[in-house]
């Protein structure tokens, strides 16, 4: 778009703060705060538009947290299950998360 001259000067134009043309003028909007009235100033404008647009958040509530957690009820692992689940793998498959194949698991 800047590239070609003639939009050059259609960009400037809306940088110009001083510009009498409708589109370079924020109108003037109407406070919420308590004192009410009418912001006017391009920084009471912003501030007015950032507090209606972005509030403040809530005030968050601070939940007690147990200082331990239950743990899970595990059964333990019998060797036999292990063995049994290396054999049954295929050999010929993709490397495990431990980054050894399963034809070494077999061997151990």
């Amino acid at each position: 778009f800047l590239n070609d001259n003639d939009n050059v000067w259609k960009a400037a134009k809306y940088l110009d703060s001083q510009a009498s043309s409708s589109f370079a003028r924020i109108p003037p909007i109407q406070k919420t705060s308590q004192e009410g009235g009418i912001a006017t100033e391009d920084e009471e404008i912003g501030q007015e538009l950032l507090h209606a647009f972005f509030p403040s958040p809530p005030l968050c509530e601070h939940e007690e947290t147990p200082t331990t957690y239950n743990q899970l009820y595990c059964e333990p692992i019998a060797k036999h299950k292990v063995k049994a689940a290396v054999f049954r793998v295929n050999l010929d498959k993709a490397l495990g998360r431990d980054g050894l194949p399963a034809r070494v698991w077999r061997e151990l």
